[in-house]
């Protein structure tokens, strides 16, 4: 997706002169970054491929990067836009995330987070109750690909004693004339990280980051990022562009109190949960099912857990169709839940510290139960303990359903 709806180029030619180009080869990696933190604004589409040694499959993302010089920012953070999209995805996973004068927007499966420091500053400046952390703003994938980030890492580098840096300020590489930085972190003896920046000689803008964690190892990671027509440009970063850009995920998903019964037709939130088994299930929110499910979001104090249990095991049993029961629980010790769904089904997924997966819902009070397609979409709700109530529309919500697939 194309973010230029909000990029005014603007630039006069003396600005393009003075700005955007060095008058000579950069002198060193810090004027490098100097220059990064000058220029008044930056746009560029990129890919991003993620490799892992012991899983042999890379990632490709397909990215569009804009950001905007503003030094006067409360948090220290230039306002920005990282619109990313998993290259040839089944699912077709897309998200962006966005920060501006201490509002910051993420959005990937299907749900819009908002964070804003007039309502609560602590997620922008963690330090304000003395941890140290990075704020929200700084904490999104692929932040560290920014501009802002990269010149950050530079001065980082090159100041660490654990680094050992080459610096070549004119060099030909793939038939460009580029400016180079080479970094090898060593650790107790052993190479933890190397690094390869290139930079345009005339622009001074980047063009290739190429990174290798605990190379020679199972746990290797190599991640390569390839920018695309980068340009120096005057965006204007703020609300009223990013709602007419992503108008669609404004309209459908921003809601500052998510409800259950808003689920009814949207996809289940992703979630990534810890089994009984100590195994984890995870998924996406656009992630196929194996079959129909019915998920159970409950807490094993609830003196009506077990007779809840039993009716939404009868009305999957009655169902015309194979469906899969999920048990989302808010407890946290296996010894607590595990006595509770005993004996086990081959039909059944058992899932702890639910609580995260509660909210995402919208689920107000316990237990509450959701219908969900092959589609992973919600076609029906029930909160409440009324059994005969939930056993009917459980019965009807997978009748209907065995309808449609014939």
């Amino acid at each position: 997706m194309s973010l230029s709806f909000f990029i005014k180029l603007t630039l006069s030619s003396l600005l393009t002169a003075g700005v955007n180009s060095y008058a000579s080869s950069p002198e060193s990696p810090e004027a490098i970054a100097d220059h990064l933190d000058a220029i008044p604004g930056f746009e560029a589409d990129a890919t991003v491929r993620v490799g892992m040694a012991q899983f042999g499959n890379d990632i490709d993302y397909q990215l569009h990067l804009t950001e905007q010089n503003l030094p006067s920012d409360p948090y220290y953070t230039n306002p920005y836009v990282i619109d990313w999209k998993i290259a040839d995805s089944p699912s077709k996973a897309h998200g962006f995330s966005a920060y501006f004068a201490g509002n910051h927007y993420r959005f990937a499966g299907e749900r819009l987070q908002e964070f804003h420091a007039q309502w609560d500053s602590i997620p922008f400046d963690p330090s304000l109750i003395g941890l140290n952390s990075e704020g929200v703003q700084r904490s999104v994938q692929f932040f560290n690909i920014l501009p802002q980030a990269i010149a950050r890492d530079i001065r980082k580098i090159v100041s660490d004693p654990a680094y050992s840096v080459s610096f070549t300020s004119d060099t030909i590489v793939g038939g460009e004339k580029v400016a180079a930085i080479k970094a090898v972190m060593t650790v107790n003896g052993t190479t933890a990280c190397t690094q390869e920046y290139l930079f345009d000689i005339r622009s001074g803008l980047p063009l290739r980051i190429r990174t290798e964690n605990n190379p020679g190892t199972v746990s290797e990671q190599s991640v390569e990022v390839r920018f695309i027509d980068p340009a120096v440009v005057t965006p204007s970063i703020n609300e009223e562009s990013l709602s007419q850009t992503y108008s669609d995920i404004f309209a459908r998903y921003r809601s500052i109190a998510t409800t259950l019964e808003s689920l009814r037709g949207r996809h289940l939130p992703g979630f990534s949960l810890p089994t009984i088994s100590g195994e984890r299930y995870s998924r996406r929110a656009a992630d196929r099912l194996r079959c129909p499910a019915i998920v159970v979001l409950v807490d094993a104090d609830s003196c009506d857990a077990p007779e809840l249990i039993r009716t939404v095991r009868s009305a999957a049993d009655s169902a015309a169709q194979e469906v899969q029961i999920i048990w989302a629980f808010t407890d946290n010790v296996v010894d607590r839940v595990e006595p509770m769904t005993a004996p086990s089904r081959p039909d059944e997924t058992t899932l702890m510290s639910a609580r995260q997966l509660i909210r995402d819902c919208g689920a107000s009070r316990l237990p509450a139960i959701m219908i969900v397609d092959e589609d992973a979409t919600v076609r029906n709700v029930v909160a409440g303990v009324n059994n005969d109530l939930i056993s009917d529309v459980i019965k009807k919500s997978i009748i209907k359903d065995q309808r449609n697939n014939n």
